[in-house]
């Protein structure tokens, strides 16, 4: 089959799922609803973000011109007319303040409720849109509201969710959507869109195709971080302080480079830490607990500095 054909977003493996996409914009009023299914960093946040651009652009066609108001704020992440909502707090659950507009005095929702967000036409975009990533994390309340959005949404509503455990998605939700698988490509098609890859890319991407693009992007970062990693071997337990000082300011830098914020940034450093000790520190004792312990304690909120003080007097031990 052609590439061009089969591949209509240039995006590697992806095939189905890119030529659904493609037929959904097609005709876009016959579908309201996609359930993107695919590992973290497979490519189904990317296909979401050109499916949600595809079913809001203004321009000939309605296929993500690139050229009308609505793609170019969508390209700058301002688009009035898309809402994307990922999980909230210590818990990292969505919660029902998301979906529908309820008080709760808590920490409020970083996003408009989708109730809300659907009550009036679009401002400027052909259609509204609203991405729900990490659909696996709905709670039980804002399951339950979602559900009732989806039975009667507003003819001009949208919706995507994406998911990296599609079994733990509740049937109901399932059946109102068209689920979409996104597999993983293989090393040939990895190769042949980005080239060879570095050692550090082979082993920090995991064979997904958007972390090795963030890695592209942000080169100098992944391997600064990478060759911390490979110092860890000649590091004495005494200079444990120091080194921890040293992987908090690069959770610090992850965070601030990726605008996944501090604590997100340290729980980024330990996960791309334990893919590199499963890798060059096999047979170290319990080190791969210790890294899924500490990463479980940064989540949860615990302090970055205590945490990282802990696991590395005990990992250099």
């Amino acid at each position: 089959m052609n590439s061009i054909v089969s591949k209509p977003f240039g995006l590697p493996g992806l095939d189905q799922a890119q030529l659904a996409v493609r037929k959904i914009l097609d005709v876009p009023e016959v579908i309201h609803a996609v359930m993107l299914a695919g590992q973290e960093g497979s490519g189904a946040m990317t296909l979401a973000k050109i499916l949600a651009q595809g079913w809001m652009c203004t321009g000939a066609g309605s296929k993500s011109c690139q050229e009308c108001s609505v793609c170019r704020s969508m390209a700058q992440g301002k688009a009035v007319d898309f809402v994307h909502i990922e999980p909230m707090g210590l818990s990292r659950n969505i919660l029902v303040k998301q979906i529908v507009d309820v008080q709760d005095g808590g920490e409020p929702s970083p996003n408009i409720p989708v109730s809300v967000f659907f009550r009036t036409r679009p401002l400027l975009a052909a259609r509204k849109v609203v991405l729900i990533q990490d659909a696996d994390r709905l709670g039980h309340r804002a399951f339950n509201a979602l559900l009732k959005i989806l039975e009667e949404p507003p003819a001009f509503a949208k919706l995507i969710l994406t998911t990296d455990s599609v079994s733990q998605i509740a049937p109901t939700i399932l059946s109102r959507c068209l689920t979409l698988v996104c597999n993983l490509p293989d090393s040939t098609e990895i190769r042949e869109v980005f080239g060879e890859l570095s050692e550090m890319e082979t082993l920090f991407s995991e064979g997904t195709p958007e972390r090795v693009t963030r890695m592209r992007e942000h080169g100098e970062l992944y391997n600064e971080i990478y060759a911390a990693f490979e110092r860890l071997p000649q590091t004495s337990r005494a200079e444990a302080l120091r080194v921890s000082e040293d992987f908090r300011a690069l959770g610090d830098k992850i965070g601030e480079t990726l605008k996944i914020g501090k604590r997100q940034g340290n729980a980024e450093i330990l996960r791309l830490l334990g893919i590199w000790w499963a890798v060059r520190g096999a047979g170290r004792g319990s080190g791969l607990e210790l890294i899924a312990e500490s990463h479980r304690y940064i989540i949860g909120n615990g302090s970055s500095s205590v945490v990282l003080d802990a696991l590395f007097t005990k990992l250099l031990a």
